[in-house]
């Protein structure tokens, strides 16, 4: 078993970042790792992601919607659970005006024990996706006070 967990404290309420988090349609223009997401989104729900890993484009992962539990959580299941199964998810915890953003991932099977070889740039991937995350909803979120 492999957890890896990254935090980043998010200048925006957890309205605005789940805003961005399920505006799927828009991952290409801020997301560097998930760079396209087909299918629904809602619990219980199948889709395909691509991913960006070390520059180079994944081929379509299929994955299960788990949780949908909006302004929260969200969560998806992919890989056969023998070999290298990931439960992915984002937490969002409300701290008024800010969002603490967990997100993390469960790995079980048997190439799960070799990943912690890998963990620098696992973190290394989270951590660029949370900046990003940061960036864009720190941008909306000025712009609606802007706006307001």
């Amino acid at each position: 078993m492999f957890d890896p967990v990254s935090e980043i404290t998010i200048d925006a309420p957890p309205s605005i970042v789940w805003k961005i988090l399920t505006d799927t349609s828009r991952y290409a223009a801020w997301n560097p790792l998930v760079v396209r997401y087909e299918g629904e989104l809602r619990a219980g729900a199948r889709a395909k992601l691509t991913l960006v890993l070390e520059g180079r484009r994944t081929p379509k992962i299929p994955v299960r919607i788990d949780v949908f539990d909006p302004n929260v959580e969200l969560a998806w299941t992919g890989g056969p659970r023998a070999l290298l199964q990931g439960t992915h998810y984002f937490r969002l915890h409300d701290l008024g005006t800010k969002t603490r953003f967990v997100h993390g991932e469960r790995f079980v099977g048997a190439l799960a024990r070799v990943l912690p070889l890998f963990g620098a740039k696992v973190m290394a991937n989270y951590a660029a996706l949370n900046e990003a995350l940061k960036r864009e909803a720190e941008r909306v979120a000025k712009r609606e006070v802007a706006v307001a």
